[in-house]
């Protein structure tokens, strides 16, 4: 019963960061999340959510031309929230991340093609701003 209170809260969690705000402020929330409750986060599907997350916020973002502010703020916003992903300290909270992680690729394959779009086009605007 824990489990099953603790996933509908992280999906309803993803739902009310994914519909508010920008890209950058999902990303600042759902690290704020990480690092206050990550370590709690023992269930795949709270991780998983987490991921999806911060996919969607990364495809947002790249489709949204950004300027090079905006783009600096994005990119200091990502690296801090990976950063709290790997400093979960609790080994089941880390079993689940890494689970999650393992299996996000096949179970979110059409999200992972936007992913790698988005990708692709966040590497051109790193070139772009770095000529500027």
């Amino acid at each position: 019963m824990k489990k099953l209170i603790l996933s509908l809260s992280a999906i309803l969690m993803a739902f009310m960061m994914t519909s508010c705000g920008d890209p950058t402020s999902r990303v600042k929330s759902l690290t704020e999340d990480i690092e206050k409750n990550g370590n709690d986060w023992t269930d795949e599907a709270q991780w998983d959510d987490a991921m999806v997350t911060i996919a969607e916020a990364i495809i947002d973002f790249a489709n949204s031309d950004p300027d090079e502010d905006a783009y600096e703020d994005f990119k200091d916003a990502v690296k801090d929230c990976y950063t709290a992903v790997d400093d979960i300290d609790d080994k089941k909270a880390k079993k689940a991340r890494d689970k999650a992680a393992d299996k996000f690729d096949k179970n979110h394959k059409d999200l992972k093609k936007e992913m790698d779009k988005a990708e692709k086009i966040l590497r051109k605007l790193s070139k772009k701003f770095e000529d500027d």
